[in-house]
């Protein structure tokens, strides 16, 4: 039988993260994380300021937090081999 595995496929990763205030360190507890590229996600940050993006394709994103009672902040994030987890400080 024909081997139907896709030897080209990219892994696709994912991005785990936390969001903390800088002065206080405690979790942004409400908001919005966006991850903008070739496409876009949304991810609703709950009460421990974790958010988790799945399923990405390689390239280079770019971060945006919205979170409540906070200035809106971008970073770049470039999505390569391994998953990774972050720990983001709002500024």
């Amino acid at each position: 039988p024909a081997d139907k595995s896709n030897s080209c496929a990219l892994p696709l990763r994912s991005r785990r993260g936390l969001i903390l205030d800088v002065d206080t360190g405690a979790p942004v507890n409400g908001g919005t994380v966006f991850l903008v590229g070739e496409s876009w996600a949304k991810f609703d940050l709950g009460t421990d300021g974790k958010f988790e993006f799945v399923n990405l394709l390689p390239g280079r994103y770019e971060l945006e937090v919205q979170g409540l009672g906070y200035p809106t902040f971008r970073r770049p994030l470039v999505i390569d081999e391994e998953d990774v987890n972050l720990e983001l400080k709002t500024n």
